[in-house]
């Protein structure tokens, strides 16, 4: 108990007291938030670099609050502060509830208050075609193993873990088809090998060119079991793969026209002029839908293709774009060919 006057240590005493019969007593040390966030990651999360970078980066003013100081609208403002980065906001606030749930423990705060904040709604992802100028910028700026890996989303339409589970004995060039068996899925920033999300995911596709070619070469020089991994020759980890693409998308968007430049205080590339906004890899996933489409394949066929459990999905894009229906649709190897990358 504390007080600079034998007044002020009475009446502190006496709300410690009442603190105590009513059950809301705790004693937060003199801890800050971003102090006991430190504390708090060295203890229980050391090595992970998701917490560490949240905490680094993205408390903003609520750092400095005092632990026992800290309230849902200072939560809540410091993730309106982080509009328009959903996934931001997401793991901040998971990040923070895990930490004042470990301080409530601690009794250093006797509530939370990050359990009654609300995320704002999950934006809906954005589907979209590629545009002319991103085609020409891949077929321009990307080395080999990074043209393999988005030849194999835009020939194939597969989404991102099943490209990432690709091994070579998933290729028959004999009967000119690929298997698609499995999937790789994160548990936080670790890989597993897993099957695909559905039963319906379990698909062959066939090899049509000039995709096909390609990939034969590129898996007959690739020394490794799995197409495309990390450094050490095993699945990329969330992180490993967060940088792979951020390099992919460099390399475009500057063959585009974009401008990024390297800001060595932040050891980041900072964004001057974005030519490929939103380049994502599940747009190339719509993008073949709708190639499908414009390349005379029903419904049903479509559904098969893309590995959907149910033809939902399909029936949207195909109703979207009825309206806009080209009389001219060539058949689907014949439609690759005249926009192949």
């Amino acid at each position: 108990m504390y007080g600079k006057t034998k007044a002020e240590f009475e009446a502190n005493k006496s709300m410690a007291k009442s603190d105590l019969m009513r059950g809301t007593y705790a004693n937060d040390k003199g801890f800050t938030v971003r102090q006991y966030a430190k504390h708090w990651y060295d203890t229980y999360k050391a090595g992970k670099s998701g917490y560490e970078n949240i905490i680094k980066n993205h408390f903003g003013t609520i750092g400095q609050i005092r632990l026992k100081d800290l309230t849902k609208t200072d939560v809540q403002k410091q993730l309106n502060a982080l509009d328009g980065h959903y996934d931001l906001q997401r793991r901040l606030l998971m990040t923070l509830n895990q930490m004042i749930e470990c301080a409530i423990d601690d009794n250093l705060v006797y509530r939370n208050v990050c359990r009654t904040v609300k995320l704002p709604p999950k934006p809906r992802s954005k589907k979209r075609a590629l545009y002319e100028h991103e085609i020409n910028a891949i077929r321009a700026a990307l080395s080999q193993k990074e043209k393999a890996f988005v030849d194999t989303l835009y020939y194939l339409g597969v989404r991102r873990g099943e490209a990432l589970s690709l091994k070579k004995s998933n290729f028959d060039f004999k009967n000119n088809i690929v298997r698609i068996t499995n999937a790789v899925s994160y548990e936080k920033e670790k890989p597993v090998f897993a099957d695909t999300k559905t039963e319906a995911g379990e698909r062959s596709i066939v090899l049509i060119e000039p995709y096909r070619t390609t990939i034969k070469k590129y898996v007959d020089e690739c020394g490794t079991l799995f197409l495309f991994p990390n450094r050490s020759g095993n699945l990329m980890s969330k992180t490993s793969f967060r940088q792979f693409w951020k390099g992919i998308m460099r390399k475009i968007n500057t063959a585009a026209g974009g401008i990024q430049k390297y800001n060595p205080a932040t050891n980041k590339y900072d964004m001057i002029i974005d030519a490929v906004p939103g380049l994502t890899p599940h747009i190339f996933r719509h993008n073949y839908a709708t190639n499908l489409y414009y390349a005379g394949v029903d419904l049903k066929e479509a559904q098969r293709l893309l590995g959907h459990a149910d033809a939902k999905t399909v029936i949207e894009i195909y109703t979207h774009l009825d309206k806009e229906k080209s009389n001219s649709a060539p058949k689907i190897e014949e439609y690759f060919k005249k926009i192949c990358l």
